[in-house]
């Protein structure tokens, strides 16, 4: 069993939803229909950990993280369900921000030299509901990226592209 400050997150209902970025489709639907919720999201974060010392670690970063989307990216939905909160939960925050009326740019590494630069687009959603709403301009590129990215998770290992 992890310690007690593995509950001052969430309630273990409310930490099995973000992990649909790093989980697979079998472990998500086996944590989301666990009867003891508890047991399932420790024993998942525990092999992704290693060791009870590693996934404290490891889950502290990604539940901040998951505060973090919240705090900053919430719009008509809870902001780790958005394009940037899942970005900025798998990858981190990127270096770079450029904001205009229509869109944010993030740039990952070194800005101005696509060897050493990830950039991601989201263009502005004008709605009525909100005015924080972005989607994701996806490519296919980004495939790779994210795959490491959640790789990493897995292995016990906080990502950061930068």
């Amino acid at each position: 069993k992890l310690d007690s400050n593995f509950n001052s997150f969430y309630n273990y209902m409310g930490m099995i939803g973000p992990l649909k970025y790093i989980c697979t489709s079998g472990e998500y639907t086996a944590l989301s229909t666990a009867e003891n919720k508890r047991e399932a999201v420790e024993r998942f974060w525990l092999r992704v950990g290693g060791s009870k010392e590693r996934a404290r670690v490891v889950i502290e970063e990604y539940y901040r993280r998951v505060e973090l989307a919240n705090k900053f990216f919430t719009s008509y939905k809870e902001g780790w369900k958005t394009d940037r909160g899942m970005l900025s939960i798998v990858m981190g925050l990127p270096k770079t921000i450029y904001k205009t009326n229509n869109g944010e740019t993030w740039i990952y590494g070194t800005p101005n030299n696509m060897m050493m630069s990830l950039t991601f687009n989201f263009n502005k959603e004008n709605t009525d509901k909100n005015n924080n709403d972005y989607q994701l301009v996806r490519y296919r590129t980004y495939r790779d990226y994210w795959y490491r990215a959640c790789e990493s998770w897995r292995q016990g290992r906080i990502y950061n592209y930068n």
